[in-house]
């Protein structure tokens, strides 16, 4: 039995560490190649611009790109469901309406025990 589970556990394990080396790469090689477009566009805009005036169109070019970024993950969030949404999502499950039914009875059956009857005093 335990080997099944040491197997299971490496091939998830392995599964992962390749798909973090393969991310890594992808990221690598993407940072190099906006590097090197990065330093082509510049040398691009230097000939018809001039050097500070290209840094800047460089410069709002990443900043517009960020701000598109950083609007586009802020609407697509996921937004928190209302408190009722909640309830009702936790009720809809055969298993959960009987535990909250064994609940209510069991409430219902302390309220009543603790009632002391009038006429006794």
């Amino acid at each position: 039995m335990g080997t099944i589970v040491e197997t299971v556990v490496s091939h998830l394990v392995g599964r992962m560490v390749r798909r973090i080396a393969g991310y890594t790469a992808i990221m690598a090689a993407g940072l190099i190649a906006l590097y090197h477009l990065s330093i082509a566009g510049t040398m691009a805009l230097e000939a018809s611009y001039g050097a500070l005036t290209a840094r800047l169109l460089i410069g709002v070019a990443y900043a517009a790109i960020a701000v598109l970024v950083l609007l586009t993950l802020w609407m697509t969030r996921r937004k928190p469901a209302p408190e009722s949404q909640k309830i009702a999502a936790l009720l809809s499950s055969p298993q959960n309406m009987q535990i909250a039914a064994l609940l209510e009875a069991a409430m219902i059956g302390f309220i009543a025990g603790k009632k002391t009857p009038t006429s006794a005093r």
